[in-house]
């Protein structure tokens, strides 16, 4: 059964390293400085029309209320200090945003970037593919289909950018649930297509199956966290599990 754009909004809710990862240290010092004296948790950063499922900056906003800052677009001034930066629903990415997300990144701050390539045509998923790899040292599989059984030996190997679909060995329709085990954990549902990630051991932190589907990484002091199963449209839906899991990483 493949899941549509519009059959997953209506089910859910009515509905590498960084090109400049290695920051200079007097920047990334000065900005420590910065941030130290400010205590924000949290920031919803809204890259606009680089964001690929615009319900998911709704469900993150829906699910953190009042205790996030917002900024759509244009770079947060580096003088603020959070704890978590989330960017929902990734298609593409600037150098300007690299570099933000690198100083972020360096100074102490967790970066959640949760991709929304599942919904992409195919050109623009092999850019997003490729872009991961340069920018982030994220390597991620074909786009693959929850209702499906599928196997690890089914995902692609990180140089085979372009690919775009996994073929299952089984069609046999799977519970399409989301395995997560850190920071604690729990099992989330998707109805969404979900991108399959290569990573280290120690690593993977939410797999569906046998395939991970995501991944935290330390960068300077803060940790990257890739989600390649999205996030946001589940917890604008009101999910609970959804939402426990969050609240354990703007708690990180």
């Amino acid at each position: 059964m493949k899941v549509s754009r519009r059959m997953f909004l209506g089910t859910a809710g009515s509905a590498a390293a960084l090109v400049s990862l290695r920051a200079t240290k007097s920047h990334a010092s000065g900005l420590r400085s910065q941030l130290e004296q400010l205590g924000l948790d949290c920031v919803v950063i809204d890259l606009c029309s680089h964001c690929a499922l615009r319900e998911s900056v709704d469900g993150y906003r829906l699910a953190l209320g009042s205790d996030h800052d917002y900024f759509p677009a244009s770079m947060p001034p580096p003088s603020r200090r959070w704890r978590t930066a989330i960017v929902p629903g990734l298609a593409s990415i600037g150098p300007d945003t690299v570099r933000m997300l690198s100083d972020l990144l360096h100074a102490g701050t967790h970066v959640l970037l949760e991709t929304g390539a599942g919904f992409l045509s195919a050109p623009q998923f092999a850019s997003h593919q490729k872009m991961l790899w340069d920018y982030f040292g994220v390597a991620v599989g074909g786009v693959v289909d929850p209702w499906a059984q599928i196997s690890a030996d089914d995902v692609p190997s990180p140089q085979g950018f372009g690919q775009r679909s996994v073929r299952a060995r089984n069609r046999q329709p799977a519970t399409p649930y989301v395995r997560y085990v850190w920071p604690h954990k729990s099992m989330v549902r998707d109805f969404s297509r979900f991108i399959a990630v290569r990573a280290q051991a120690g690593e993977v932190i939410a797999s569906v199956g046998e395939v991970p589907v995501a991944l935290k990484k330390r960068v300077g002091k803060g940790t990257l966290i890739f989600l390649g199963s999205p996030l946001g449209p589940l917890l604008r839906a009101g999910d609970l599990e959804a939402r426990s899991w969050l609240e354990s990483v703007t708690a990180l």
